[in-house]
């Protein structure tokens, strides 16, 4: 007859949560302020990211809305002035 591992299986994954039960009865409260800690770390990534997402997307559209105009004197090249639009293009 051959070896049949699951009730092994299952009996180590019954220890398992019984084990883990009784750590949270023994350590509430070091349970409870796990959890929050890690909770309020995962907000702040999540907030952070949102943030920054958001930040790209309203320099985006800042970039999108731009607009330069300049005026030259009757005495400029028209060289000069393709050049300095050149610039600005850059």
């Amino acid at each position: 007859m051959p070896y049949n591992e699951q009730p092994m299986k299952t009996i180590k994954l019954w220890r398992t949560f019984r084990e883990g039960m009784d750590n949270y009865r023994r350590n509430g409260w070091l349970t409870v302020a796990t959890v929050s800690v890690l909770t309020l770390s995962l907000f702040v990534i999540g907030v952070t990211g949102l943030g920054g997402f958001a930040g790209y997307i309203a320099l985006k559209n800042l970039q999108e809305k731009i607009s330069i105009s300049a005026s030259f004197g009757g005495g400029v090249s028209e060289s000069r002035i393709l050049s300095v639009k050149e610039e600005l293009e850059r």
